[in-house]
């Protein structure tokens, strides 16, 4: 395996002169995997002070039992689902405000290896690097890649993750710029949050973090990826897996409001030739693995985003906000 070693973690922003670096995981109805992602940075060496989780209206028990498990984690409430773009950037907003220095966003299925720290802050001692991101392997054994930094081109969805589902060997060990890194697991320093801004909330969730990602590229930025730190990843557990009907029907919507800011010549062939001219097969395709919902869903999703819809959040429980 690169990365992930059992070796003893460094201690990160403990020392008066570190750097102070800050990971926001956003939850939403995910207690279990947002207790293992907590005890994982904690492995890590993360400072509880920190970790701050954002909770996004649950009402699965989360706030109970992350305020139990880890009462000394910054806790952010809001009163109900504001999507992954707006739910980090009420935490996102404090952290730049405090000046932090370098600021992480992990999803809340994520574990992270207990040196995966040390290697992205190395990446960004580089000033002319914006943003990087680790080697994400998938949660269950035996590891395959899930990415390793990811490209957007004429492919499906505009985009591809580089690797997805190769073994987790020699394969993309050398550091390379790439087109952008998955919210998945990113961290950048406070001055790429302040110039380039926070997620596009427009979004809600999906194609937000290849919306900002361009965004530090065009402000003059590279998106690095990092073999060498190694995130684990449970994959889309918050909209049911991989290719469900939500899944699909938020990133085709999506893709559209991506492409009216960012769209090239060669993306908008891509999105008519591959997402929508291809449909049909790929709806015959999907019936006959079981997968029907799912296309149909993408089909909802890009319809609805040529006609300026917006992916919008379930209605759930009013919570008390707090920080």
């Amino acid at each position: 395996m690169i990365g992930g070693t059992l070796a003893e973690p460094k201690r990160v922003g403990t020392e008066e002169d570190a750097p102070r670096v800050v990971w926001i995981v956003l939850n939403w109805n995910g207690r279990d995997d947002t207790l293992e992602c907590l005890a994982s940075l904690l492995v890590a060496g993360i400072s509880p002070r920190d970790i701050w989780v954002v909770d996004n209206g649950s009402d699965d028990g989360s706030l109970t039992a992350i305020e139990g498990a880890y009462p000394s984690v910054r806790l952010f409430v809001n009163e109900e689902n504001l999507g992954y773009c707006e739910g980090n950037n009420v935490a996102l907003r404090r952290a730049v405000r405090d000046d932090v220095d370098y600021i992480g966003v992990l999803n809340n299925d994520t574990r992270v290896a207990p040196d995966f720290v040390e290697p992205l802050l190395s990446a960004l001692d580089d000033d002319t690097v914006g943003v990087v991101g680790p080697r994400i392997l998938f949660a269950d054994p035996p590891h395959p890649i899930w990415c390793a930094g990811a490209r957007l081109g004429f492919h499906q969805n505009l985009s591809e993750l580089r690797g997805f589902e190769e073994p987790n060997d020699h394969r993309y060990n050398v550091p390379e710029d790439v087109d952008y890194v998955p919210g998945a697991a990113l961290l950048a320093p406070h001055e790429t949050w302040e110039r380039v801004g926070l997620f596009e909330p427009i979004y809600f969730a999906y194609m937000e973090d290849v919306d900002w990602c361009c965004r530090v590229r065009a402000a003059g930025w590279r998106v690095r990826y990092v073999p060498t730190s190694v995130v684990y990843h449970k994959a889309s557990g918050s909209t049911g897996g991989g290719y469900s009907a939500q899944r699909k029907y938020m990133t085709a919507c999506n893709e559209v409001h991506f492409l009216r800011r960012h769209g090239t010549l060669k993306l908008w062939a891509a999105f008519w030739l591959l997402d929508v001219g291809l449909w049909p097969l790929v709806f015959v395709r999907a019936i006959l693995t079981g997968r029907g919902r799912g296309a149909l869903g993408k089909l909802k999703g890009l319809w609805d985003g040529l006609r300026g819809r917006r992916v919008a959040a379930p209605r759930r429980a009013r919570r008390r906000s707090k920080s």
